[in-house]
């Protein structure tokens, strides 16, 4: 809003007249942008938000992670969100991002963007989607999962620390949880620039 109607402190007087940007506006000053012109065009085919409606079931949980992303970041978390769409766990059964995502390759569609290897920052294909990782390992850990393999950063990530992160490396780290619930559960999601969403909800 600042960038847009030229506003250059953090308040807007009663009665001003703002713009408000539209779907697909031009995000030009979000972090962690790409250099990588097909990566942009790329990134203009993914729609603003993903999100799947749930509206007949009961959410058990919702994991709400707030950050800036750049917009490989964002790409990136919407084509893995799209790969986990109707994606169900059912009781006894065992979720493994690595079994369910592979390795976020390039051939899988995903961009290169920032992400950590050794604790420096590199470009790599699928990069931000620890963010999606860690978002889907709250969901379930707080719909009453047992989560049985999760991984830190092995470098600093503003978005969560400790027992709150769920980095994912192919072949490395990977993301695993158990459902010992008596029912079944899916994961739905809205993903923006600033909020990547996942509810854990009864799939009953």
């Amino acid at each position: 809003l600042k960038r847009i109607n030229d506003i250059e402190d953090d308040i807007i007087i009663v009665g001003t007249s703002i713009e408000v940007p539209q779907q697909g506006q031009d995000e030009s000053n979000s972090e962690e942008q790409s250099s990588d012109e097909t990566s942009e065009k790329m990134v203009d085919t993914v729609k603003e938000d993903v999100i799947y409606s749930n509206e007949d079931n009961t959410v058990l949980y919702t994991a709400d992670i707030t950050c800036s992303l750049g917009e490989a970041s964002y790409y990136n978390i919407n084509l893995a969100s799209y790969y986990l769409n109707d994606y169900v766990i059912y009781p006894g059964e065992q979720f493994s991002w690595e079994q369910i995502l592979g390795g976020n390759t390039y051939e899988q569609g995903y961009v290169a963007g920032k992400a950590y290897s050794g604790g420096q920052l590199v470009q790599s294909p699928g990069g931000g989607v620890c963010v999606l990782s860690t978002a889907l390992m709250q969901a379930a850990r707080g719909a009453g999962m047992i989560i049985t393999e999760k991984w830190p950063h092995s470098g600093y990530v503003s978005y969560a620390y400790g027992d709150d992160e769920a980095a994912v490396s192919y072949g490395s780290k990977d993301l695993k949880f158990f459902n010992c619930l008596s029912y079944p559960v899916r994961f739905d999601f809205e993903i923006s620039y600033k909020h990547t969403i996942v509810k854990a909800v009864r799939a009953e």
